[in-house]
């Protein structure tokens, strides 16, 4: 596992997803809120060599889960980038799979997971529900 936490902070003061790429197994995740104050350069120092890694790449397994408790529209932008590459690889013979999981009583992070189901008609999409754990 490649957690690249390392050199951003504080996840929890500068509001960054925590962020594992695992490229072993070509499991990954982002966890979390997701406003940092430059979301692009952020994500982009993040992933760097994320896109490189599976560029041409065909007949791979590839499972993305997304766990956001909220994110700004920086990080959207980027997400949504994220979201089209992930399609592209599903286009292109792979077996791509997104877990978007949000809690019970949050609409927006749900028609967010939707929306972004939508951009990703190729790939394995599923909404996971989550219970939250306050009594």
């Amino acid at each position: 596992m490649n957690d690249l936490l390392d050199g951003f902070g504080d996840s929890k003061v500068v509001r960054i997803p925590e962020t594992t790429l695992d490229y072993d197994n070509n499991v990954f995740t982002v966890t979390g809120e997701a406003y940092p104050e430059n979301g692009r350069r952020h994500f982009e120092e993040v992933f760097d060599g994320f896109f490189e890694h599976f560029e041409g790449c065909t007949d791979k397994q590839i499972k993305f889960t997304f766990a956001l408790t909220y994110y700004n529209s920086g990080s959207a932008h980027f997400f949504s980038t994220l979201v089209d590459f992930l399609e592209d690889l599903a286009v292109a013979g792979n077996d791509v799979e997104i877990v978007w999981k949000y809690y019970e009583d949050d609409d927006s992070m749900l028609e967010s997971g939707e929306d972004f189901r939508d951009e990703a008609p190729h790939v394995n999409f599923v909404l996971e529900e989550l219970k939250d754990d306050v009594d």
